[in-house]
């Protein structure tokens, strides 16, 4: 019986293979929402939200408010 087993065993998986059904195609990957992977992480999605919600003109306001602000704390700094 042990000196069947060997040769027994590659015959089983080949038919496995045979009769499993043909998958054309890449595989199927699961739609995950990036909101729950972020989420996962624990990151805050408050603030991003936040942003979202600005028109672009107040987006570019913040933005130039924050580079006034990192300028002058360069300038402190020297």
């Amino acid at each position: 019986m042990y000196r069947l087993m060997p040769s027994f065993n590659p015959l089983l998986a080949e038919l496995r293979e045979s009769l499993a059904p043909m998958v054309r195609g890449r595989p199927k990957t699961r739609s995950v929402d990036p909101l729950v992977v972020v989420a996962d992480w624990a990151l805050d999605l408050s603030l991003i939200r936040d942003n979202l919600r600005k028109s672009p003109s107040e987006r570019l306001r913040q933005l130039d408010a924050m580079h006034r602000l990192a300028r002058g704390a360069r300038r402190v700094s020297r």
